[in-house]
């Protein structure tokens, strides 16, 4: 007997979070927080009691997410017109770098959203910026020193550009400005493991129609390219490949070493044992992130529901469920029922939404208790975009299945953006035994091989006189796996490694250091991160990862890549310039090194005067920037466009961007434009809100109460300019609230945010604190319930949209 369970109707919800960043005249020095800090999105070092980073969030994707776009702030999407990539391998590593030329096909400047996925294990290393003629490399830096610098720039309408880690493996980089009918090109670089097997990708599928494609890969060494890639005005049907068969002589040595650095290919003896899936709870992802690897997922699903059919008997109960931010049970029956009529009403169902990993898995865990499956499969990309989203919380919630009778999880991932990292978390959570991470574009072979095959985990790894190892312990590992493992080795010592009581010296090919030491630099993050021995407490663990990623280019969880527009611009941030790491290019098929022991001459340019000493409050953060000094101000009778960053201004490149007017009043406070209701000495032109530093124009020169927007970030399906537009019309309630507290302390300034979800009838439910570092909490809690009431005509306007379309 089975039942099947319909979705219902389309849920018209949305998750969002909201920055406010709040100021007055008694400390203007203090620059605004930078949009973003308070994100949804995984933060990798959530779960290990780290230093507090938020991570981006990873928004609700279109039907074809595709791994290469950029997007303006109002959802203008910039045509990819050229697309050359350049890739190196030398297993079992390789450096791949991309040449992207964007078109702005508006008449007005913008500032974009750059968003790359990248093939799992890489790691991401240069970001450069054509600046006229010449090109401008971005540097490393301590992740809150980049935002600060960015938001100056993008102020002041110079060259900027901001990369940082995104959710799974995924960067987001912000981008301004985009010429009007012009275009901006960028290159970025990266380093990756190539996993035991698998084969070399460079993602494209989902890109649109390209003028201009053209890649090549080239094995370490050889006189050509092992495999290339030329097409016009086309859009890629598939990824750029290399398949694993065509790398097996370089493949043959079983690492690369470089002086005392070590990587070397070992695999573990485990001895195989069944573990058959003979019932199981399926949930399946289908928030919007899957949309473009859906039918793949639902072949693995059916392949899963006859493996459980073969193992369990016809009989075997399975149990199938889709979740994005809700959790919608499909099929509860008999495995051997499973079939077309399921996948047609998954398929009905659309990939649509965000991603609450965590309450899939706490339904998991109460159908396990009360129908009896011990086994748990997860088919999903790992990366959560609502409710709880810390791999903590999330590898709580999988251990929480013990409880519930479950003896083990196992993840089936498919696509491009995945988080690993998360997944391997899950499937190791404390469970009575341990399960897998499943590459889903193995096949179904692979997939039921794994599926019914017991793991080890606890496999000890040793080198003889190493002064680091890294991994020291294997999970999860089944008969056949490889893994790789970084040691630290005297040069004049050979590499011995021992492995669950099994020692081998293994065949290492002799390389140059450049690329190795990319990779070793990047599993001491991982180290790090995961908890390897950190002496100082957790000031001195970021300290110690920022001055990795710093020091050998290679980007981490507390660092970002920032593009200035000249050297006097990094000098007046304290940005070193000197003694920079050398940057890794491709020339000719293979590795090249670009010395920047001192960076390119330019003409000299006036240093900006030091600026007074501010605390914003950071415990543990790297040394306050000196904030910019104040802008001139504009001669006696000027006047000065109201202009918004990203914010409410009349005219300007950010969402509030369109039209232009003499600017807004509010009430008494004639902070912005020519508000008629201000007092004359004080209705100076101005520049609006924005999430850049918003100041006074015109002969006003105190620096009044200010509500500045920052970043609105949203899982699911409402739009998120739709959703800013809306919010901005409480502007009035937001200020009311802040000049309230201002009677109660005049120097009162600090950032509000706020989470909050719309349900399916508009109206905003579960409203909260996001984070806020405003220190009175009547001020934030005033603004929190300010926002009640506020979206449900975000949800009318938006389905009026629909309806007039």
């Amino acid at each position: 007997m089975r039942s099947s369970l319909p979705r219902g109707r389309a849920a018209r919800a949305a998750t969002a979070a909201f920055v406010l960043a709040l100021s007055s005249c008694a400390d203007s020095a203090s620059p605004p927080a930078a949009p973003g800090a308070h994100r949804r999105g995984p933060d990798p070092a959530a779960s290990r009691a780290q230093p507090a980073e938020p991570a981006p969030a990873a928004a609700a994707r279109g039907p074809a997410a595709a791994p290469i776009r950029l997007t303006a702030a109002d959802g203008t999407g910039l045509r990819l017109v050229a697309l050359t990539g350049r890739a190196v391998i030398e297993a079992p590593l390789a450096f791949t770098e991309l040449h992207l030329t964007f078109e702005n096909p508006e008449d007005r400047a913008l500032e974009g959203t750059f968003r790359v996925t990248l093939p799992p294990g890489a790691s991401l290393g240069r970001l450069a910026m054509r600046l006229g003629k010449r090109w401008q490399e971005g540097e490393v830096v301590e992740r809150r020193r980049a935002r600060e610098a960015y938001e100056d720039f993008l102020h002041r309408k110079q060259d900027p550009a901001l990369l940082e880690q995104a959710a799974g493996n995924e960067v987001t980089a912000r981008v301004f400005p985009i010429p009007p009918r012009g275009v901006k090109e960028i290159v970025l670089a990266y380093s990756q493991e190539l996993r035991p097997d698998a084969p070399f990708t460079v993602p494209l599928r989902g890109l649109p129609v390209v003028s201009y494609l053209d890649l090549e890969a080239t094995v370490a060494g050889a006189a050509a390219p092992i495999h290339a890639l030329r097409r016009t005005d086309a859009a890629p049907d598939a990824d750029f490949v290399v398949e694993p068969a065509r790398l097996a002589e370089v493949e043959a040595r079983a690492g690369l070493r470089s002086g005392e650095l070590a990587l070397a290919r070992v695999r573990p003896a485990v001895e195989p044992r069944p573990d058959p899936l003979a019932s199981a709870v399926v949930l399946v992802d289908t928030s919007a992130s899957r949309a473009l690897d859906l039918e793949e997922q639902l072949g693995l699903l059916a392949a899963i529901a006859q493996a459980a059919a073969r193992a369990g008997g016809p009989d075997a109960p399975l149990t199938v469920a889709c979740y994005d931010q809700t959790v919608a049970p499909v099929f509860d029956g008999a495995a051997s029922a499973f079939g077309g009529a399921e996948l047609r009403r998954i398929r009905e169902r659309r990939a649509l939404g965000a991603s609450d990993l965590g309450r899939a898995l706490r339904w998991a865990g109460e159908r396990a208790a009360a129908r009896g499956p011990l086994r748990v499969v997860l088919l999903s990309d790992g990366v959560a975009t609502a409710g709880e989203v810390a791999p903590g919380a999330l590898r709580g919630a999988a251990a929480a299945l013990r409880d519930a009778g479950v003896e083990r999880l196992d993840a089936v991932a498919l696509g491009g953006l995945r988080d690993e990292a998360v997944l391997r978390q899950l499937v190791t959570a404390g469970l009575p035994r341990d399960g897998a991470v499943i590459d889903g574009t193995r096949g179904v072979a692979e997939l039921e091989r794994r599926l019914s095959s017991a793991t080890r985990s606890g496999i000890a790894v040793s080198v003889e006189g190493a002064r680091w190892v890294w991994p020291r312990t294997l999970d999860g590992v089944q008969p056949g796996d490889e893994a790789l493992v970084y040691a630290e080795v005297p040069a004049e010592l050979p590499v011995r490694i021992t492995v669950d009581g099994r020692t081998s010296a293994p065949d290492l090919r002799g390389v140059e250091r450049p690329l190795l030491e990319r990779a070793w630099a990047r599993a001491k993050i991982d180290g790090l991160l995961a908890g390897d021995a950190a002496p100082g407490g957790q000031g001195a663990l970021r300290k110690q990862i920022v001055d990795l990623s710093i020091a050998h280019r290679v980007l981490s969880p507390y660092t970002a890549l920032l593009v200035l527009e000249t050297e006097g611009d990094y000098e007046r941030f304290d940005i070193p310039r000197r003694g920079l790491a050398d940057i890794l290019t491709v020339e000719g098929g293979r590795i090249a090194v670009q010395k920047r022991s001192w960076p390119p001459a330019e003409k000299p340019q006036a240093a900006a005067p030091p600026a007074g000493p501010r605390d914003d409050g950071a415990a543990g953060e790297a040394a306050a920037l000196r904030p910019p000094p104040a802008p001139p101000a504009p001669p006696p009778g000027a006047r000065e466009e109201p202009f918004g960053a990203g914010g409410l201004g009349l005219s300007g490149i950010g969402e509030g961007g369109g039209g232009r007017g003499e600017g807004i009043g509010l009430g008494a406070i004639g902070t912005l434009g020519h508000g008629a209701a201000a007092p004359a000495p004080s209705a100076g032109a101005g520049q609006g809100f924005g999430s850049g530093h918003g100041r006074l124009g015109g002969h006003h020169r105190a620096a009044a109460p200010s509500v500045r927007m920052g970043a609105t970030q949203v899982s699911g399906r409402l739009p998120p300019e739709v959703i800013q537009r809306i919010v901005r019309q409480g502007f009035g309630r937001f200020r009311l609230c802040y000049e309230r507290g201002l009677e109660r302390s005049p120097r009162l300034q600090g950032r509000v945010a706020v989470r909050f979800t719309i349900d399916p009838s508009g109206a905003v439910v579960n409203a909260r604190d996001g984070g806020s570092d405003l220190p009175d909490g009547a001020v934030v809690s005033c603004v929190i319930r300010a926002f009640y009431g506020r979206t449900r005509s975000v949800t009318h306007m938006l389905f009026w949209s629909l309806g007039a379309a």
